[in-house]
């Protein structure tokens, strides 16, 4: 049978070895933990971008939405100019002159080709 001191001594190395044990254990765990902490902070920088760019997406069609509203709304006004102008009625006057130059132009053919 062992003594007491040796009986301590046995049971010191045991406990060291038990305590290299747990701090191999801990260790490992704290690498892990820092690995777990780096992707974390990878992840936030990336949900960040996607963010920054759904912002940046509702902001280009917000623009574009109201750009294209914009844009028919002068076609229609053009259209509408346009539409207002050739249903305008001649003047017995723009008529003299049209009919006028008609005459004109028939005459001269005529007698172009008589010649």
């Amino acid at each position: 049978m062992p003594s007491p001191e040796e009986s301590v001594l046995i049971q010191l190395a045991r406990m060291e070895v038990m305590l290299a044990s747990i701090l191999e254990k801990v260790t490992g765990h704290g690498t892990r933990l820092d690995k777990v902490e780096e992707q974390a902070a990878i992840n936030t920088l990336a949900i960040q971008r996607l963010n920054d760019s759904a912002v940046a997406n509702k902001l280009t069609a917000v623009a574009t939405a109201e750009a294209l509203r914009l844009a028919d709304e002068e076609r229609r006004a053009n259209d509408d100019d346009r539409r207002a102008a050739s249903e305008q009625q001649w003047t017995p006057f723009q008529r003299t002159i049209a009919v006028t130059l008609a005459v004109v132009a028939v005459a001269s053919f005529i007698v172009a080709v008589i010649k």
